[in-house]
């Protein structure tokens, strides 16, 4: 079913806003203690009509990490069945539409034990180069997500090997780098798995910057002929509903310098129950979107900065104070 062009009541009295608006716009939500936020986000259809008899089904329901977060049947991304087995199409994951790319995500849970070869099986199928970790495997004591991938070495996952190439861990995040090899084929992939760690146990980030850094590795190691990113946390929802939205956004800017996150939220939960789970993750996504789009991408590489410092010293062309002046007032926004 194709989502591109989906329209709801709410999708209208909630038109895209221009860039050059949107700090006006956020501050008009944010006033009387934020009461036009919280009231636009509960305006926005949770997109329930949809059937999940595949989710519901018993051979299905211990491959659902929540009871209450399924899989529609009309978005569901479905394997390859095994042997004619019940069930074995089934995986909790639906296709989310990007910025003009249908299909462009599959949004996930995070993986069982029951399901680590599901999953691989569908990176594999769905010939996806990056997976997306918006979670820790462990938050509170709790288990948020099971580990699908190996520390080191190989491991066999149903028909799916996946060997460790390579670990980069840094501040916020960390990049995996995997080998995958199917039983029975001589195709060898590779896909990198990249995990961010700076999201709280509770709430959201207080600053957008780590995620807006995060967002920039991951599209750029992205090929622009790879299948559908995989983005997962522990529901598949939440967070993985904001660097969605915020990614798609992000390429909206660039082309029609407008933001729609109302109606892509919406257009998400179409595809796929609860998508942006909180208001908190709804005003995040507006503020990480305002600073990208105030500020830019400030992050320099080590061996450049010297240089870089040189520069915003002088002033640049047209004014009068220098750059370090102007991105300092950036930053107070």
């Amino acid at each position: 079913m194709r989502r591109l062009n989906y329209q709801t009541p709410g999708m209208r009295e909630h038109p895209p806003i221009p860039v050059t608006e949107m700090a006006d716009h956020i501050e008009r939500l944010k006033a009387n203690d934020g009461l036009r936020f919280s009231q636009e986000y509960e305006s926005i259809d949770p997109g329930q009509q949809f059937t999940w008899e595949n989710s519901n089904m018993e051979v299905n329901k211990p491959k659902n990490r929540y009871a209450n977060v399924i899989a529609y049947d009309h978005s569901r991304v479905v394997l390859t069945s095994v042997d004619a087995v019940p069930g074995s199409d089934y995986i909790n994951s639906n296709y989310i539409d990007g910025y003009r790319k249908q299909n462009a995500y599959i949004a996930t849970q995070g993986p069982l034990p029951e399901t680590l070869s599901d999953f691989w099986r569908m990176v594999w199928e769905q010939r996806s180069n990056t997976i997306v970790m918006m979670t820790r495997l462990e938050e509170k004591s709790r288990v948020k997500c099971d580990q699908y991938w190996p520390v080191r070495g190989t491991e066999t996952y149903g028909m799916i090997q996946v060997t460790m190439l390579d670990t980069v861990e840094l501040a916020t995040y960390s990049v995996r780098t995997f080998a995958l090899y199917k039983n029975g084929s001589s195709e060898k992939r590779e896909v990198r798995q990249f995990q961010f760690m700076a999201w709280p146990d509770h709430g959201v980030p207080e600053y957008p910057t780590p995620i807006l850094a995060f967002l920039r590795r991951v599209k750029a190691c992205n090929p622009s002929d790879a299948g559908p990113m995989v983005v997962h946390c522990s529901a598949g929802v939440g967070r993985t509903g904001c660097f969605i939205v915020i990614d798609a956004m992000l390429e909206r800017m660039k082309h029609e310098k407008s933001v729609d996150i109302y109606g892509h939220v919406t257009c998400m939960r179409a595809q796929r129950n609860y998508m942006v789970q909180t208001e908190d993750q709804y005003i995040f996504i507006h503020e990480a979107l305002l600073e990208a789009a105030t500020c830019g991408n400030t992050e320099v590489p080590a061996r450049n900065l010297y240089a870089h410092i040189q520069k915003l010293t002088q002033p640049p062309p047209g004014e009068t104070v220098t750059a370090m002046e102007l991105e300092f007032k950036c930053a107070e926004i």
